[in-house]
C-alpha cells in the first residue's frame, strides 16, 4: 500500500539557494521541499529539552487507543468500522514497540546528532540527484555547511571550513537514514 506524506510545511526560499547548492543547478522542487520539511531540528539548539516525559505520555495515549479503538467494530446496526479506525488499529501496535524502544534507549540525543542529520539528508538528497555521495567531495561538504547555516547552526570549530563535514558525512554513511530517503522519494512523488 502507498501512503501519501502529508507535507508540514510549505517550501521555505531560504532553502533554495541550499538546494540549488546541492542540485548543481536549477533545483527540482521536491528538494525544496525536502529542505524545509527536515530543518526543525538542524542547528537549533534544542538539547536541553526533556523528551522522556512526552514519550511517556505517547506510550499512556497509544495504550488507550490500543484499548479503545476496536469499540468502533462492535458498532452494531450495520455501521462499518471507518478506514482510518481500522488503519489505526493496523499501525498502533508498532507505533507503541517504537516508543517503547525510544523509552529504553538513553533520552536525549548524541552531541553530533544534529550534524548527522545534517549529513544525512544532504548526503541522501546529493545521491538521489547525482547517483552517488563521496564524503571528501568538496560541493558536498559545502552544501552541508550550507544547509547548517541556513537552518540556523552556529559556525563549527575555529574555522567553518566545509572540511568540517565529512567525518558526518561518513558516519551517515554507516548509520540507518533509509527513512529520510524514504521520505525525500515520497516527496518527489507528491503533487
Amino acid at each position: 500500500m502507498e501512503i501519501g506524506i502529508p507535507l508540514q510545511r510549505d517550501p521555505d526560499p531560504k532553502f533554495a539557494g541550499v538546494a540549488r547548492t546541492i542540485a548543481q543547478g536549477d533545483p527540482p522542487r521536491w528538494l525544496v521541499v525536502g529542505l524545509t520539511q527536515f530543518s526543525p531540528g538542524i542547528g537549533d539548539d534544542t538539547s536541553d529539552i526533556d523528551i522522556k516525559p512526552v514519550v511517556e505520555q505517547m506510550q499512556g495515549a497509544t495504550d488507550t487507543l490500543i484499548k479503545y479503538l476496536p469499540i468502533f467494530g462492535d458498532l452494531g446496526f450495520g455501521v462499518p468500522c471507518p478506514d482510518e479506525v481500522a488503519i489505526a488499529m493496523h499501525i498502533l501496535p508498532r507505533i507503541k514497540e517504537d516508543l517503547d524502544q525510544l523509552a529504553k534507549r538513553r533520552m536525549g540525543r548524541p552531541p553530533d546528532a544534529q550534524r548527522d542529520m545534517c549529513a544525512a539528508v544532504v548526503a541522501i538528497a546529493w545521491k538521489l540527484l547525482h547517483g552517488r555521495v563521496e564524503p571528501q567531495s568538496i560541493p558536498l561538504q559545502e552544501a552541508c555547511g550550507e544547509y547548517w547555516r541556513a537552518c540556523g547552526g552556529k559556525q563549527i570549530g575555529e574555522w567553518d571550513l566545509a572540511e568540517n563535514w565529512r567525518r558526518p558525512i561518513e558516519r551517515t554513511l554507516t548509520l540507518d537514514f533509509s527513512w529520510v530517503k524514504d521520505f525525500l522519494v515520497a516527496v518527489q512523488k507528491s503533487p
